[in-house]
C-alpha cells in the first residue's frame, strides 16, 4: 500500500525503488560539513511520503458557502437503489454536512464537494491548489472521490513560484476531447511517454466505473525514460512546491445530456452531477539532489532539511561544504559526485572552485596531484596561497617544517638598516644559496641579516657605490676611500693597465696581461683592432692573399 492509501499498479517496479531508502552505510555531521563514506558516484534518496497532510489547500468554490444545496448521488439514480440524497450547508452546526476543502487532507472519512450543476454550469471550472511550503520532488499523485464518480476533464499542474504553472498531464473524457479542449493528440490506451518531460493528454483515467469512490493513480515516474535512474530532466520535470488541479469538466451519461444541457434542464439531474473528493495523495520526497537518504524536520523552521553526505551542504544538498571545493558540486551520481576537499594544510575553514585555476593545475588536491580547482580562503597562521602553502611577506618557513605544521611561519628577523623587512619564505631557493629566513636586502647591502656592503659598495651603513672599476679590483671592493686594485692595475679607480701591461678583463684575476713584444721592448697597450673575414677562408682574393685581414 502507498503512503496515504494509495494503491500503485501493477508494473510500478521503477517508482517501487524510489520508496525504498537506499541502504548504504553514511558517517554524517547533523550541522554543516558531512564525510561520506559512501561512493560519491553512487545518488542516495530519501524516503517517498505523503506531502498532503502538511501542506496549506485552498479551492475556488465549495458546496453550501452561500446557502444550503441539496445533493444527489448519481449512482441512486443509475441504479434506481432509491434516492440517496443529503444537504450541503457550511454554516451548519452538523459537521457532516460541512464539506471543506481541507477534508481531503485530514486523513478521515470526510470530504470535500463542489457546488452541482444546479447552480450553473459554471461549476464544472473548479480549481484546487496545494503549496507544499517547499519544494519536493513529487512521484506520483492519487485522487479518491467520495460520493462522485472520476473528473472527466481536467488538468495537473506543478510550479515553484505559485504563479507561474506548468502542466504534468492532461486528462480528457475522451480522446476527441483532447483535441477539442486542449489542443493536443491523445495517447491511446494506459499512458507512455518518449521522453522523461513529455506532457500528454489522456482520456484513460476518466470513466463513470465507478460511480462512486473512484481512485485515479497518476504517476510522474513509472514508465518514462529514464525512471530507473533518474536523469536531470526527469527530476527538474517532478520538482515542485505547488500543485493544482484544474476541473473543466465532470463525466455525464450520454442519455442523461438532454436533461442537463437541453433547454429545461432537469433539477433533480443537475443535482446529481458534481466533484467530491475524500482524499488527495501527493508522493513525492525531499529535494536533495541525490546526496542523502534522510530529511527530518528541523525544529527552527518547520521545514525539512536533508542531512545531506557526499561532502555537500545546504538544505537540498545543493553545494559543497566550506572546505569541500577542489572539485565543482554535481548532483550524486554524476560527476566527480562528491564533494571533494581543499588541500588547504589545516590553515584555512573553507575555499572555492576555480576554473582558471583548475585548467592551469595551480591547485595541489590532498593525494599531492594538481587536479582541481580549489582556492583557500582566509587562510590562518601567517599563511598565504592558493593552498595556503607559502608564508606572508615578512614571515619564512625553516628548512624540514612541513607546510601543514600548526604553526609553519615564523617572523623574519631583518630590521637591520640595509634589509627590507622580507626574507627568504622557504627552502625554494637553496640551490640560489639563499636559506629560509635569510633577509632581502635593499641595493648595497649584503649578508643573512643585511647587516654589510655588498660587494661593489662600502661605508655601511651608507653602503655607497665603490667608485671603482669591477673588473680591476679585487671582488669588486673598496677598502675605505681607496679602491683595492688587483695586482696589474693602477689607478685611483683600478681603470688601467701597469706599464708592461694590457687587456684590463674582469675574469683575468690580475687584471691585465703581461706584455709580449719578442725582447724589442716592454713597453706595450691595449688596442682595439677590428677583424673582420672579407671573403672566407681559403678564397683568394685579388691581390693574392687569402681569407682574413685586420685594417691598422
Amino acid at each position: 500500500m502507498a503512503p496515504g492509501g494509495g494503491y500503485p499498479p501493477a508494473g510500478s517496479a521503477p517508482l517501487l525503488r524510489w520508496l525504498v531508502t537506499v541502504t548504504l552505510t553514511v558517517t554524517a555531521a547533523r550541522s554543516q560539513a558531512v564525510s561520506s563514506s559512501v561512493a560519491g558516484d553512487e545518488p542516495l534518496y530519501p524516503n517517498i511520503f505523503n506531502l498532503a497532510p502538511g501542506s496549506d489547500v485552498s479551492v475556488n468554490a465549495t458546496c453550501g458557502t452561500q446557502t444550503s444545496e441539496p445533493y444527489c448521488e448519481l449512482s441512486s439514480i443509475v441504479f434506481m437503489t432509491g434516492e440517496e440524497c443529503g444537504i450541503c450547508d457550511g454554516l451548519s452546526s452538523d459537521v457532516s454536512r460541512r464539506h471543506p476543502i481541507t477534508n481531503i487532507i485530514d486523513g478521515t472519512d470526510a470530504w470535500w464537494q463542489g457546488p452541482t450543476l444546479e447552480r450553473g454550469l459554471d461549476s464544472q471550472w473548479v480549481t484546487i491548489e496545494m503549496d507544499l511550503r517547499q519544494e519536493f520532488e513529487v512521484a506520483y499523485v492519487i485522487l479518491k472521490t467520495a460520493v462522485s464518480p472520476a473528473p472527466g476533464s481536467w488538468v495537473l499542474e506543478r510550479s515553484l513560484t505559485g504563479t507561474d504553472y506548468q502542466p504534468w498531464q492532461y486528462f480528457a473524457a475522451s480522446d476527441a476531447a483532447c483535441r477539442e479542449h486542449f489542443g493536443l493528440e491523445p495517447t491511446p490506451g494506459k499512458p507512455k511517454y518518449r521522453s522523461a518531460s513529455e506532457v500528454i493528454c489522456t482520456s484513460y483515467f476518466s470513466k463513470l466505473n465507478p460511480l462512486m469512490k473512484a481512485q485515479i493513480y497518476v504517476p510522474l515516474i513509472t514508465g518514462r525514460p529514464t525512471s530507473e535512474r533518474p536523469s536531470q530532466e526527469l527530476l527538474k520535470f517532478v520538482r515542485a512546491r505547488f500543485i493544482r488541479l484544474r476541473l473543466r469538466g465532470v463525466l455525464t451519461l450520454n442519455s442523461h445530456e438532454p436533461a442537463l444541457f437541453g433547454s429545461r434542464p432537469d433539477p433533480q439531474l443537475l443535482r446529481s452531477y458534481f466533484y467530491s473528493l475524500s482524499e488527495v495523495t501527493v508522493g513525492g520526497r525531499c529535494v536533495c539532489n541525490g546526496h542523502a537518504t534522510l530529511c527530518p524536520v528541523a525544529p527552527e523552521t518547520g521545514d525539512q532539511r536533508c542531512e545531506c553526505a557526499h561532502n555537500t551542504c545546504g538544505a537540498t544538498c545543493d553545494r559543497c561544504c566550506p572546505l569541500y571545493n577542489q572539485r565543482p558540486w554535481s548532483p550524486g551520481g554524476g560527476f566527480p559526485g562528491a564533494c571533494e576537499k581543499c588541500q588547504c594544510h589545516g590553515h584555512a575553514e573553507e575555499c572555492y572552485f576555480d576554473d582558471d585555476v583548475a585548467r592551469d593545475k595551480k591547485s595541489i588536491n590532498t593525494d599531492g596531484k594538481y587536479e582541481g580547482g580549489g582556492v583557500c580562503l582566509n587562510c590562518q597562521h601567517f599563511t598565504t596561497g592558493t593552498n595556503c602553502e607559502s608564508c606572508l611577506p615578512g614571515y619564512y618557513r625553516p628548512s624540514g617544517v612541513s607546510a601543514a605544521d600548526p604553526q609553519p611561519c615564523r617572523r623574519c628577523s631583518c630590521g637591520a638598516e640595509g634589509a627590507t623587512g622580507d626574507c627568504v619564505p622557504d627552502d625554494s631557493r637553496l640551490k640560489e644559496g639563499q636559506i629560509p629566513g635569510s633577509c632581502v636586502c635593499r641595493e648595497g647591502f649584503a649578508g643573512e641579516r643585511c647587516d654589510r656592503c655588498a660587494r661593489g659598495y662600502r661605508d655601511y651603513p651608507r653602503c655607497e657605490p665603490c667608485p671603482c672599476d669591477e673588473a680591476g679590483t679585487v671582488d669588486g671592493e673598496c677598502d675605505g676611500q681607496s679602491c683595492l686594485c688587483k695586482a696589474n692595475v693602477r689607478g685611483a679607480r683600478c681603470d688601467s693597465c701597469k706599464p708592461g701591461y694590457y687587456n684590463l678583463q674582469a675574469d683575468n684575476p690580475d687584471g691585465c696581461t703581461e706584455c709580449f713584444c719578442f725582447g724589442l721592448t716592454s713597453i706595450c697597450s691595449s688596442s682595439y683592432l677590428g677583424v673582420e673575414n672579407v671573403g672566407g677562408a681559403g678564397v683568394a682574393l685579388s691581390d693574392g692573399t687569402v681569407g682574413w685581414w685586420m685594417p691598422l
